[in-house]
Parts: C-alpha cells; sequence; structure tokens
C-alpha cells in the first residue's frame, strides 16, 4: 500500500473519501448533501439583527439558517442598504461562510470575501493599503519566490496568496488557477446586488474534494466513474488517480473500508502492547484516557505505552477530525516524561495538515491540545 493513499468510493451509499498511510487509515470523511451549506459558501444574506453591545450582527443565510457576523468583519461595499455608513435589519449583503455549526454556536460569516485553489488564496479586501497586494507562503523557497515574482498577476482590487504548492507548481497552472479564481471573485463583487436573498454566489467544494488542496496524496483511487470523472478534470492530480474495476477483489475488501469505518465510530482503540485509548467526546471538549491494561505497570513499560498512545492519538485525531479542546490522561508521568511526550506531540503535529497544538500539562497531569476546526467531523 502506498505511503499516503486517497480512496474514494460508495460506502453505505454515500460517497466517501479513506486516507491511508503506512497501511492506516488517517482521515474518513463523508459527503454533504446537495442542498447543505457548506465552507467558502458566498450567499447574499439578510440582515436579521445588530447587536452592538457585541459587535456583531446575525444575519439570515437561508430561510431557516442564521449566521454570526462580526462587525468588525463588514465590509460595506458589499451591503446593499440604504444606510451606506452601518449595517441596519433588512439590509442584503454578500458574506462568506468562514465555519460551520459546531455544539452550540451557529454559521461564522464574514463579508471579507476569499476564494481557494490549490496555488492561490485570492481575497477581496478592506482598505487601500491592501489593494494590488501579493504574499508568499513562508514555506516556499526563496529561489522559487524570486521566480513568482515575475509573473504577471492583473491583481485589480484584489489581494492574492500564493500558496505551498506553488513550488512544484508550473507558472502557467498557477496564472491560469489565479485569472480563473479572480475573474470570478470581481464578477461576484460587481453582481452581487442584482441578486436576489439567499442567493448562493459560489459554491464551496465539497470536504472529500476540498481536502485535497491541502494533501499531497502519492495515490488516488476510485471505482466509481462519476467520482473518477469530476477528479480527472483537475491537472494536477491526474497523474496520480487511476480507476479500480477488478471484479474479483472489491475495493472496499482491499482496503478494508468496514474496518476503517468501525474504528472511526469506536469508543475504544486498542494499542499493540495490551494498552488502550477510551475516546469521549462531550459538549464542550474531547477526552482521551490512556489505560496500560494488560500491560506491564514497570516504568519502562508505561513509558512504552504513553509513547505509542502519542502516536495513536495523532492519529485518531485526524481519523475522526476532532477539533476545539481535547484532554489528555496518559499514564502517571514525572515532569521530565511531561516534557518529553510534548516535545513528540508538538513534532507529530507538525506532519497535520489541520493546525494542531499541544499546550502542555496541567498541575492535575493533564495534557492539553487545540485542534482548529475547518470541516465538521464525525
Amino acid at each position: 500500500m502506498h505511503e499516503n493513499t486517497l480512496v474514494y468510493t460508495k460506502f453505505n451509499s454515500v460517497n466517501t473519501m479513506f486516507r491511508f498511510s503506512e497501511g492506516k487509515a488517517f482521515e474518513y470523511i463523508e459527503e454533504e448533501p446537495d442542498d447543505m451549506i457548506l465552507l467558502d459558501d458566498i450567499i447574499v444574506g439578510v440582515v436579521d439583527s445588530v447587536k452592538e453591545s457585541i459587535n456583531a450582527c446575525f444575519v439570515k443565510i437561508s430561510p431557516e439558517d442564521t449566521g454570526f457576523l462580526s462587525l468588525e468583519d463588514v465590509d460595506q461595499r458589499f451591503s446593499f442598504g440604504k444606510n451606506k455608513e452601518k449595517l441596519v435589519p433588512g439590509d442584503l449583503i454578500l458574506c462568506q461562510v468562514k465555519s460551520l455549526p459546531q455544539k452550540n454556536k451557529g454559521y461564522r460569516l464574514s463579508m471579507h470575501l476569499t476564494l481557494k485553489g490549490r496555488f492561490t488564496v485570492i481575497n477581496s479586501v478592506f482598505s487601500n493599503n491592501e489593494v494590488n497586494k501579493l504574499t508568499f507562503s513562508s514555506k516556499l523557497s526563496k529561489e522559487r519566490i524570486e521566480e513568482l515574482e515575475k509573473l504577471q498577476f492583473n491583481l485589480q482590487d484584489l489581494s492574492c496568496i500564493l500558496r505551498t504548492a506553488c513550488e512544484t507548481g508550473s507558472d502557467d497552472e498557477i496564472v491560469k488557477e489565479f485569472d480563473a479564481l479572480s475573474d470570478i471573485l470581481i464578477n461576484i463583487l460587481k453582481n452581487g446586488d442584482k441578486r436576489t436573498p439567499y442567493s448562493r454566489l459560489y459554491k464551496g467544494r465539497k470536504t472529500l474534494y476540498n481536502r485535497l488542496l491541502n494533501l499531497n496524496p502519492d495515490k488516488i483511487v476510485t471505482d466509481d466513474r462519476d467520482i473518477y470523472d469530476y477528479l480527472k478534470k483537475d491537472s494536477f492530480i491526474s497523474d496520480k488517480l487511476s480507476f479500480y474495476d477488478d471484479k474479483k477483489l472489491n475495493l472496499s475488501v482491499l482496503y478494508k473500508l468496514k474496518e476503517a469505518h468501525d474504528e472511526a465510530f469506536a469508543r475504544k482503540v486498542n494499542l499493540s502492547n495490551g494498552g488502550f485509548l477510551i475516546i469521549d467526546k462531550t459538549e464542550a471538549l474531547t477526552v482521551i484516557d490512556v489505560n496500560s491494561g494488560k500491560g506491564s505497570a514497570a516504568k519502562n513499560s508505561i513509558i512504552k505505552t504513553n509513547t505509542e498512545a502519542c502516536f495513536e492519538i495523532r492519529r485518531q485525531l485526524s481519523l475522526r477530525n476532532l477539533s476545539g479542546i481535547i484532554i489528555v490522561d496518559f499514564i502517571n508521568m514525572d515532569s521530565s516524561s511531561e516534557k518529553e511526550t510534548v516535545s513528540l506531540l508538538k513534532k507529530l503535529f507538525r506532519d497535520d495538515s489541520v493546525k494542531t497544538n499541544c499546550i502542555g500539562f496541567t498541575k492535575l497531569g493533564l495534557c492539553e491540545i487545540t485542534r482548529e476546526k475547518t470541516y465538521a467531523g464525525l
């Protein structure tokens, strides 16, 4: 099995993506329904109420759905009410979904509009000092930045970030993507005032496809012709894409997809040396309890269990897409072991495409981790 493999298939009658690394499942994502509001959707919203006491307003983005918009994220250029100084109830505005509902929080919205591609991120701008601003990913080499600076980008009233993928992308691919995305955003900005409430002017990519922008798989395989045809349009990944049509061995069996699915929802996760994890999600946070199980209580055995648990926790955070606050109760540690554990977790989290941070241990000996929410968890 390849080092980093994406498997797209219809699992339990739903289009699904599994990501495998070194033979283990690291991600499981189901396709959202077609009528669902998606991350990055740009919508003509209707201001429902303005709450200056919390410096925010609430905006209806469908007859049933309301989002939270900070007044700091307001751009009056994209407000189509009579009052050009501030938002008032009933105003139509251009807004974008920046985060999806989670727990007791609704959609978070912004009037700072962004279109994301594999190589570029195109932004509308707030103030004149941002106009014509071209910035580069900090992970790009100096040599590549110098090459990119020579390319012709017609920024107009937009700003652009050139992403890490520009390191290996061709100049033609980068400029072509920039031109396509900037044309779409400029058209939205020019014609938004002509659209009716709740119109969706830009539809974000569904999560199982959007994840491709942040991943660099060695291989992509699917047994679904519609999915194959859709992915084939992306020239950046087309050479890694293959259609699986072996009638003798089902793709689900080959990659043990049922086992990967069941593991993603299991409360108990076994470790190789007899220990195990218990993972519980609550309204406020996720708790992971590390247990020695049938393993030895000797110090070396405990260290081994805790170390293996670090690797498994890194995988489970990604597989279940856990986000927010995560508290881990490792088996008894002294201060030096705690420092080593924090160092190991930070190292492991560098490979996570979702921003994840190990804060450290509390006075009660609990390890604190935070992970950014980028798409809906399981």
